[in-house]
């Protein structure tokens, strides 16, 4: 799934970049639920249709993900947003990308823990999947900002949080499974779970053709997110599954796969 979603944005962003340009809106909901879709769902197939996960390539799949996003955010998204608006702009609104996902963060670890004290470990996924999928949503508006602000960086966002996306897809679809529901249940609750990108994404080209200041505050905003989730997420948890260098390869080739896809599409 993952191969034929970026197989299809280089065919499109090669042949079709001025004429999808012309309908941002649409383009960018379609990307944002594709992103969210797949992401999510190759995470919940991974968790409930494979056996068990070797630790080393989930660590190593978690390193290459934080990775990418790294390096899409210093070598794509954030000198975007300096093409909109100064520093002075530019870094409250990563500033206040971080303290978003804090917030979130402690809102859903907040209700988690009750849940988990409550209900069990089922609900325990619910509300992991209620949180991801506000993720998904602010996410989405980051997208929604890229392909306002230039098509080929709404392309480059979609892919990298996609692959962002596996593994919260597997963190939903892990503790379903263990509470005891079905595969297929289990696997379109991880699905539904993206579908927020769209919608998150549509309403950041709506809100980018207003200002263009916008444009840059929303791309710091997520470049300030993604931060957060790359160093406070995904890297300690990498760390938690497998410990050894192997995974820390993955950050390498993740961050080198990212200045490829920061050039090849710019």
């Amino acid at each position: 799934m993952i191969l034929i979603f970026v197989c299809l944005s280089a065919y499109i962003s090669y042949y079709y970049v001025d004429v999808v340009a012309l309908d941002n809106l649409w383009m960018a909901g379609l990307y944002g639920v594709l992103s969210g879709v797949v992401g999510t769902g190759a995470g919940g197939f991974l968790a409930c249709f494979l056996p068990a996960k070797n630790k080393r390539v989930l660590s190593l799949l978690l390193e290459y993900s934080a990775g990418l996003m790294l390096a899409v955010v210093c070598f794509d998204l954030l000198p975007n947003a300096f093409k909109y608006a100064p520093l002075s702009a530019v870094l409250p609104g990563v500033l206040a990308g971080v303290f978003l996902m804090i917030v979130s963060d402690n809102v859903s670890h907040k209700h988690t823990g009750r849940i988990r004290k409550n209900s069990g470990i089922k609900n325990t996924g619910m509300v992991i999947a209620f949180g991801i999928a506000l993720h998904n949503f602010l996410e989405g508006m980051a997208v929604g900002s890229g392909f306002e602000a230039e098509f080929t960086l709404g392309i480059s966002l979609a892919i990298a949080i996609m692959l962002h996306d596996v593994p919260e897809g597997m963190s939903i679809a892990i503790p379903l499974r263990a509470g005891g529901m079905k595969r297929t249940k289990a696997f379109a609750l991880a699905l539904a779970s993206g579908l927020p990108m769209g919608l998150g994404s549509v309403f950041g080209v709506w809100v980018g053709k207003i200002t263009v200041t916008y444009i840059a505050v929303s791309l710091a905003v997520a470049g300030g997110a993604m931060l957060y989730i790359v160093f406070v997420n995904m890297l300690p948890e990498s760390k938690y599954i497998y410990r050894g260098r192997f995974s820390s390869i993955g950050s390498i080739a993740g961050i080198i796969s990212g200045i490829i896809v920061s050039v090849k599409l710019g």
